[in-house]
């Protein structure tokens, strides 16, 4: 491999890549059993401050495109890397870490950190990005039997007396977590916790779709979950789980994950999702061990 460079593309460059990159984005969706979105995703490259499509050049030769964005999300500009495609002939060569180091060298000035979502079901994608650090990963998993609680373990709704520190904590962990791995600064990620979180549950514990639970052992509060329902279509989505101090080690996340596949098919929902952070291992252990396949991974590189 040569010097690898870029040029714009033009438009009918542009238009193969829109159809190769639907069509892929497509294909994705069937692999991960998810909503294909590509509608979300055209739209998303609209609204953009800036969207950059460069093809890939090996002399005189195209190899590939990469696609950049620059966007509002929350108040704060995010810069993402949007697509990387090296086509079938030229890969292995080397040419996808040389478009991440231009990927790098576009978000400098404008950023210190760009995003992108990566495939885990795609050997290719992971090959590629497995030095960029994990932020977040999606997993989903296929609901069957209702599960029964392990002895000892009840549930009961979240009382309003509890939902007060609940909310404090459950903010502070999500800012939290944003800082942690590298996704937020920390003003940006408070402003987003705060925001979210007020849209999500804008009638506390009495907002519509929303189940919160405590979960009890030995007569006393040792972990607590949220459920939202049609997230997506037949989608459940588990948007918080805490085990309390002192109590963690004892198999009480695992009822709350159980609790939450009760809420979920109650609710008529046959797949249930998550979204956990990846500084997380415990949790990314549990959720395997659990039957969650990955759908979705956010990486982030800083430059």
């Amino acid at each position: 491999m040569s010097e690898l460079t870029t040029r714009p593309a033009d438009v009918q460059e542009t238009e193969t890549w829109r159809e190769l990159w639907m069509d892929r984005l497509t294909q994705y969706a069937a692999r991960t059993r998810r909503p294909a979105r590509t509608a979300q995703a055209a739209a998303r490259r609209e609204r953009a401050e800036e969207a950059v499509l460069l093809r890939l050049i090996d002399g005189d030769e195209p190899v590939g495109y990469l696609s950049l964005l620059q966007i509002e999300q929350d108040g704060a500009r995010i810069m993402v890397l949007e697509d990387l495609h090296i086509e079938e002939p030229y890969r292995r060569r080397g040419y996808g870490r040389a478009a991440l180091a231009i990927a790098r060298e576009w978000t400098r000035g404008r950023s210190p950190r760009v995003n992108m979502g990566v495939d885990p079901t795609d050997p290719a994608q992971q090959a590629l990005f497995r030095d960029v650090p994990l932020g977040s990963q999606n997993m989903h998993k296929d609901l069957g039997e209702r599960p029964t609680l392990p002895d000892g373990v009840t549930v009961r709704r979240m009382s309003a007396t509890e939902f007060g520190p609940w909310w404090t904590e459950q903010m502070a962990g999500y800012a939290e977590s944003f800082v942690l791995n590298g996704l937020l600064t920390e003003e940006e990620a408070r402003e987003r916790a705060e925001r979210q979180s007020a849209e999500l549950l804008p009638s506390g514990l009495d907002t519509p779709g929303h189940d919160i639970y405590t979960i009890v052992a030995e007569d006393k509060p040792v972990a607590s979950i949220w459920v939202c329902h049609e997230v997506e279509p037949d989608t459940s989505f588990v948007f918080d789980v805490v085990v309390d101090d002192g109590h963690r080690g004892k198999g009480y996340g695992r009822a709350a994950m159980l609790v939450a596949e009760q809420s979920a098919l109650d609710a008529g929902a046959q797949v249930l999702g998550l979204n956990v952070f990846g500084h997380n291992e415990v949790a990314l252990r549990l959720y395997t061990s659990l039957g969650y396949r990955p759908t979705s991974q956010m990486r982030t590189m800083t430059v």
